[in-house]
């Protein structure tokens, strides 16, 4: 009789600790659940804000109104937030995620944005929205808004040169630090509001629990306000994008660009990367004296010649630049010269001349010593 009436005791102690377990077990096991969906809102919200301002780094600024630049930028006044880089980024990131979006053609954004498919079925116990318009902090603007981009900052990195200024006035005009940013309010749809008030006495759960609302879960998270709903911190990425860089575009222009070309031929004296070597190499503080003393060496010399016309008609006179540059996907580039029997193809540059490169050779072999002389500025070695 002690051995059933013990066991008995037992049995009814183990079912009120579970029960009084229960009260914890299922509020943590809830909890942990909506925790794992913040967390994962978390980074797809950092990735939308940082992958956006990247995007400016890639940008084809030698042609201001093309590809992501379209839409409001101009040589001298980006605007950023106007930019097709922010259009796009709020396309690929309106469903919250890139790996939601359909890709079916132009139209696709209606189905991917519009749509709440990325909504239901997908997120377990708190739903992630842009489109919220409270302003709960006061600050005049909403508390949950998509990525948007602010206007560049074209005064970062200035550093008081005169020929930097000019370079940057030329070629930097729409060059700076963009910054992108976004928040995100999360409804919860899971976690009961109150849970057992009898212990719990006035203590809330959670924030309000919109599963009974029959709005759209787009419309209920308008309504959200930090009363309400859960907003995550607001992200933030800067990028310095390098506008004097030039890229090369596609061969075939895509997108409606023209295509430019990079390559430089030997003797050429124009084209976007010439201009750029031109403006540094001439607006060096030491061209004047640079050039008087090119000009008197080539009066010297031309008395010395037959026909005195052939150094100032020649195109590598040394008070210009000389910039060569081989056509990406193509050979190395070359001259062809007229021979006494016929003519020969010689590379611009000795240095490297992508066969045996005996120039780089010869200089991998001296190491650090002139010609091998391992005492320097003397006569003897």
């Amino acid at each position: 009789m002690r051995t059933a009436r013990h066991s008995k005791q037992q049995r009814g102690a183990a079912s009120v600790e579970a029960a009084i377990s229960m009260l914890i077990i299922i509020p943590a096991f809830m909890y942990a659940l909506f925790l794992d969906d913040l967390l994962r809102y978390a980074a797809d919200l950092q990735e939308a804000v940082v992958s956006t301002p990247w995007d400016f780094a890639g940008q084809n600024y030698t042609q201001p109104n093309s590809r992501g630049l379209k839409g409001g930028a101009s040589a001298t006044k980006p605007t950023g937030g106007n930019l097709e880089v922010q259009h796009q980024a709020r396309l690929m990131y309106c469903d919250h995620e890139s790996s939601g979006d359909s890709y079916k053609g132009d139209s696709s954004y209606v189905n991917d944005c519009d749509g709440e498919d990325h909504h239901q079925g997908k997120a377990l116990s708190g739903h992630v929205c842009w489109l919220n318009d409270s302003d709960g902090d006061g600050d005049g603007n909403p508390d949950a808004h998509q990525v948007t981009c602010e206007p560049v900052q074209r005064n970062v990195g200035l550093l008081g040169s005169d020929m930097y200024s000019d370079y940057h006035n030329q070629f930097g005009r729409a060059g700076g630090m963009y910054e992108c940013h976004g928040q995100e309010v999360v409804e919860n749809y899971l976690l009961p509001k109150s849970f057992l008030q009898e212990f719990a006495g006035d203590e809330k759960m959670s924030k309000e629990n919109w599963s009974n609302d029959g709005s759209s879960i787009h419309e209920n998270a308008k309504k959200g306000d930090k009363d309400t709903a859960y907003y995550l911190a607001e992200q933030r990425f800067a990028l310095v994008a390098d506008s004097w860089a030039v890229n090369e575009t596609p061969a075939n222009g895509g997108e409606g660009e023209s295509a430019i070309d990079m390559a430089v031929a030997p003797g050429t004296k124009s084209g976007p990367l010439y201009e750029r070597v031109s403006l540094v190499y001439t607006g060096n503080a030491s061209y004047t004296l640079f050039q008087t003393a090119t000009t008197t060496f080539l009066t010297a010399a031309s008395k010395k010649l037959l026909n005195p016309i052939i150094l100032t008609s020649r195109p590598d006179n040394p008070a210009t630049p000389n910039v060569s540059l081989t056509k990406v996907g193509t050979s190395p580039p070359k001259q062809n010269i007229e021979q006494d029997n016929g003519s020969h193809d010689y590379y611009s540059t000795p240095w490297k001349d992508w066969s045996n490169n005996p120039y780089e050779k010869t200089y991998g072999k001296r190491g650090k010593y002139y010609m091998g002389c391992k005492t320097a500025q003397k006569d003897k070695c």
